[in-house]
């Protein structure tokens, strides 16, 4: 009986190989040996390349025969902590899957008591995570300690590659199908300067459905000095229309207009007003990228006027790049990124 050797993929693919490879496959232990010195490094194998690939199966220990089942992708485990900072997940950084000696921020997924992954979205300000993730949903929430958490996937009760130091990754099918590839987060890398095109308040009276009339407003600089409210000053900007308690569900319009005389506002949309609806008013973000349907809404500081956090409304989908257009015509020098999720 003949010996064929055969080297496999060394990436996920050679599970697949295993499950259609019509050979027997094993591993085996091959020429066993002391170090003579653990701190000396062994020197390099100059034999030539018959006795390179017979060698070690003459000298053969012992083999165990290995099927698909044997084999699984595995990831550094990092159980999850209460009082820990994790690293926000972000595509365009080389460290989120290293944890550095001496670094406060941890790795950017978990591993928790319940048997599941997840991904940092949010990490609430490099605040320590004091909420144990435990949501099987299918979009990212939010703990109460302002941590935003992605589900990934379940790891088996009981799986044989679950050690101290791994965990097997695992497909979830339910997760990869309703990936759409939206935005999850945008980082604010500058706040930038002067953004007194920002107000809120409740609508007057309304004209259209696009059209309706705010309070007079006084609005102050960054030094305490009042600006003047002019033709256009609010043109370009975003506008939130929403009822009490209800913002998170508001509609995100383009201000298009605003006449001082008056302080009607126009917008890009139509809208349904009550007696009680709302509106902030805030530097317009715009999501430019391959995909479609992302938005954001910035938060301005009353004080300062600088841009303090980006917030998304919704993610869109179909994204593999995406750029951070900040609009407004009174502020300068904020800058922010879109985070792209992976595929």
């Amino acid at each position: 009986m003949g010996l064929t050797t055969r080297s496999l993929s060394h990436n996920l693919g050679m599970i697949t190989e295993l499950s259609t490879y019509s050979q027997n496959v094993y591993i085996f232990v091959s020429k066993t040996h002391d170090y003579q010195d653990e701190n000396t490094i062994e020197p390099a194998n100059t034999e030539n390349y018959y006795t390179s690939l017979h060698n070690p199966i003459r000298e053969m220990v012992f083999g165990k025969k290995i099927k698909p089942s044997d084999v699984a992708p595995v990831v550094d485990r990092y159980d999850w902590a209460s009082g820990t900072i994790y690293q926000e997940f972000y595509n365009q950084s080389n460290t989120i899957f290293t944890v550095e000696n001496g670094s406060t921020e941890q790795s950017m997924f978990v591993y928790t008591s319940g048997g599941n992954v997840y991904k940092c979205i949010d990490n609430n300000s490099a605040a320590t995570s004091t909420v144990e993730p435990t949501h099987t949903d299918l979009t990212p929430r939010e703990e109460s300690d302002g941590y935003k958490w992605k589900y990934m996937y379940s790891v088996p009760i009981g799986s044989k590659f679950i050690t101290n130091e791994y965990i097997p990754v695992v497909s979830n099918s339910t997760i990869q199908t309703s990936v759409t590839a939206g935005i999850d987060r945008v980082f604010l890398q500058s706040g930038g300067k002067n953004y007194t095109s920002t107000t809120n308040g409740s609508v007057q009276s309304t004209i259209t459905s696009s059209r309706f009339v705010i309070e007079n407003k006084s609005i102050a600089n960054s030094t305490g000095g009042l600006v003047t409210l002019s033709d256009n000053y609010f043109n370009n900007s975003s506008i939130l229309m929403f009822e009490p308690g209800a913002r998170d569900s508001g509609s995100l319009f383009t201000i298009t207009d605003y006449i001082s005389s008056s302080q009607e506002i126009v917008i890009d949309g139509t809208h349904s007003f009550t007696d009680s609806t709302k509106y902030e008013i805030s530097p317009r973000i715009r999501i430019i990228g391959d995909g479609a349907n992302a938005t954001a809404i910035a938060s301005v500081n009353p004080s300062t006027k600088t841009i303090t956090s980006i917030e998304v409304k919704t993610t869109g989908d179909s994204y593999s790049f995406a750029n951070v257009i900040i609009d407004d015509i009174t502020g300068t020098r904020a800058k922010a990124v879109a985070v792209v999720p992976p595929r």
